[in-house]
């Protein structure tokens, strides 16, 4: 395998973001990243955008406040299409509008800790990636992933989903280079 590089992905600035806040919804939200929730799923409609700044744009996709990508449906297709990604996507409606969360259940392992800087909670899982390094034997790096050993609120990217973004346009994220994949 050959070398890939790993992006943190964050909201752009000047865009509003999806807030997740209800108690029933953040309940669902738990499991997020973690296994399947389509067979218990049910949309949300308590989400709306988050003013933030005065004039923000609505983005195409987003970051949730509760950790996770939320996407406009009118771009989920050209987004994920032929993406060799493990995904679920749950119906959510924002502010009227169909969206939906994407529910990312690849997961790699492999930290390489003295090349890496990762915050952990007092139970060792990881919550936070400054840098990452990965030693893997997977044969391909899926273009979003989160870490096995994570609390699977951060979602990281490869070059394959941080240039499909950027070639459609797509607005709300932004991306920062962060590590590496070593086979």
């Amino acid at each position: 395998m050959s070398n890939e590089t790993i992006y943190s992905v964050w909201p752009s600035a000047g865009f509003r973001s999806v807030a997740i806040d209800a108690p029933q919804a953040l309940h669902s939200m738990r499991d997020l990243n973690r296994r399947r929730l389509s067979d218990e799923w049910r949309s949300f409609d308590v989400c709306s955008l988050d003013v933030g700044d005065v004039g923000a744009l609505l983005p195409d996709v987003c970051i949730l406040n509760t950790g996770g990508l939320a996407v406009a449906n009118s771009n989920l297709a050209q987004i994920f299409e032929g993406l060799p990604i493990d995904a679920e996507f749950l119906p959510l409606k924002v502010d009227g509008q169909s969206w939906s969360i994407v529910n990312c259940l690849s997961a790699m392992d492999g930290v390489v800790d003295h090349e890496s800087n990762v915050m952990r909670a007092g139970n060792g899982e990881i919550y936070m990636v400054l840098r990452l390094v990965l030693n893997t034997q997977a044969t391909s790096v899926p273009p979003l992933f989160t870490l096995a050993k994570s609390n699977r609120a951060q979602i990281l990217a490869t070059s394959i989903f941080v240039n499909r973004i950027n070639e459609l346009g797509i607005r709300g994220l932004q991306f920062d280079e962060i590590g590496k994949v070593y086979g």
